[in-house]
């Protein structure tokens, strides 16, 4: 399977916060919560401008993700395919500037919202699950 259909398969259940009811303990669990939505946004702000900056939050969001869920719950399944993808994808622009590089930028951003990008046009939410 190509690693880029993991992140289109998988993103819906990681683009918005967390609903208190889907999740009523989530934020007493998960301190630092966060999302595809506010990770897109920090790219955008350019708050996110290494990719250390930006591997550090992708592992927020999956670690979060595997830390509320349990191992056989879908959702930590996903956060863990995910998360591998991110891992190879990070590894290969190690120690590369974003705000430097327009094209590393856009393929990064390509990356992570694929899905995201995706789902906002069908406006799909997929099956109920406990997110993240």
């Amino acid at each position: 399977m190509c690693p880029t259909h993991f992140v289109i398969r998988h993103a819906w259940a990681f683009r918005d916060p967390v609903k208190k009811e889907n999740a009523p303990n989530y934020y007493e669990v998960i301190k630092r919560p966060t999302n595809l939505t506010a990770i897109k946004k920090k790219l955008t702000e350019g708050t996110i401008q290494t990719t250390l900056e930006f591997h550090r939050e992708m592992l927020l969001l999956f670690t979060n993700a595997m830390i509320f869920n349990p191992h056989y719950h879908e959702v930590h399944v996903m956060a863990v395919d995910m998360c591998n993808y991110f891992e190879e994808l990070v590894h290969n622009l190690e120690d590369q500037e974003l705000a430097e590089n327009p094209s590393l930028q856009s393929l990064v951003a390509t990356s992570i919202l694929a899905g995201l990008r995706e789902e906002e046009e069908a406006e799909e939410v997929g099956p109920s699950l406990v997110l993240l």
